[in-house]
């Protein structure tokens, strides 16, 4: 029983930093109705800007902070500029051309990570303050799992107060449900767009910069947690910001749960059954619109 309370407790962090990446997803798709393949990329380049910075400010807490929050910033402006160079032409384009742009997106990201730091693993140091463990139930649960659950909690009270709470998020809302409108009311809707991109970018960027103390990361990063990304996004619903906190659960939940009696090299099959078995019962998603 034990066990099981430390896995469900390791899923529930995994669980933490797919949100971010997840949420930053269906945000973007929520409001400029493009599914952005290259937002894989923007959280590897998020990861390799943290080790970097960190090299560079050197280890310990305050260290950490600035690490992860320059290389958010940082992705949040390569976003902007992405939207305002690439993605602005495509809008209206039909859904074919949009996946090709950001699959090739991926291809440059990629092809510069690699040329930039090379093929090797890289990995940043565990900041003093979360390092080692917590005591709980007869064993030491890793401090800094803790603190991502608290890292994706906090995430998921600002989105809240940001698209409930904000005029900015009223102006995401209404773009949802009608751009063309939002238009006529006079609104900078392409300016609007760019926000919104940057925030998901940026989300991105956090979660990229978080995981670095606590795994190497490599070339090939974003393959893997796109996949998982598009996986919690379909099971929650597009552009469901609700259904991405719902699915980033079940999916790190039934990844970590699934280690107890089954290999590691099943998790993506784990993952896919989730999937189909919530698509069968309801094809839209779990908070998905029927359109």
């Amino acid at each position: 029983m034990n066990e099981f309370l430390l896995q469900l407790l390791s899923g529930i962090s995994a669980a933490a930093v797919l949100f971010l990446v997840a949420s930053g997803f269906t945000l973007v798709f929520g409001a400029l109705r493009i599914i952005n393949f290259a937002h894989g990329s923007v959280y590897m380049l998020g990861a390799f800007l943290a080790t970097s910075i960190s090299d560079f400010v050197g280890t310990g807490n305050v260290s950490f902070w600035i690490s992860a929050l320059l290389a958010g910033f940082s992705v949040a402006a390569l976003g902007a500029l992405i939207e305002i160079v690439c993605l602005r032409r495509i809008y209206h384009r039909d859904v074919a051309i949009q996946l090709l742009v950001t699959f090739g997106l991926v291809m440059i990201i990629g092809g510069l990570v690699r040329g930039i730091w090379g093929s090797a693993p890289r990995q940043t140091a565990m900041p003093p303050l979360f390092d080692g463990g917590v005591p709980m139930l007869g064993t030491y649960f890793p401090t800094y799992s803790l603190f991502l659950i608290c890292v994706g909690s906090a995430a998921v009270i600002a989105l809240w107060l940001i698209m409930y709470q904000t005029s900015l998020g009223r102006l995401i809302r209404g773009a949802v449900d009608d751009r063309q409108l939002l238009e006529m009311a006079g609104v900078n809707v392409p300016l609007l767009f760019t926000a919104v991109f940057s925030l998901g970018a940026f989300f991105a960027g956090i979660a990229g910069a978080l995981v670095t103390p606590q795994q190497t990361i490599s070339v090939g990063l974003d393959l893997d947690v796109i996949v998982k990304a598009v996986v919690v996004v379909v099971i929650g619903g597009l552009g469901s910001i609700g259904g991405a906190l719902v699915g980033s659960l079940m999916v790190g939940v039934a990844s970590s749960i699934a280690l107890i009696w089954l290999p590691p090299s099943w998790s993506l099959i784990v993952v896919f059954g989730l999937l189909v078995t919530v698509l069968a019962i309801s094809p839209q998603g779990l908070f998905g619109k029927v359109r």
